[in-house]
């Protein structure tokens, strides 16, 4: 599985990045879960779903805490607007959240 990409459900629209194969977001999204952090060898995949809104995100093992930021910002979105189309961004904006200190942290948010 790659390291960098994420698969975004709103209601009946799919949208993904970086991924072919969906199996794993349906077998996921179908028996109900509501989260789920797998983490393989040198990867790590979060799920989260919310309502009719269902993410799943996956990044290299080192970043495995910034997939569940990733995810929640494709999800609910941001307070201030950040643009996320496309998945550099994403990561790049993952970057300024593990290497942030507390002060930056909540400037982000």
């Amino acid at each position: 599985m790659k390291h960098k990409f994420y698969v975004l459900q709103l209601g009946d629209e799919i949208s993904s990045e970086g991924i072919e194969d969906l199996e794993l977001f349906k077998r996921l999204r179908d028996a109900g879960i509501k989260k789920a952090i797998l983490l393989g060898s040198d990867s790590a995949v979060y799920f989260e779903a919310f309502e009719r809104k269902f993410v799943m995100v996956g990044v290299n093992r080192k970043l495995a805490g910034t997939a569940r930021v990733i995810a929640r910002k494709l999800l609910f979105g941001s307070r201030k607007k950040l643009d996320l189309s496309s998945i550099e961004e994403v990561f790049e904006f993952a970057k300024k959240v593990e290497n942030a200190n507390l002060d930056e942290l909540a400037k982000l948010r």
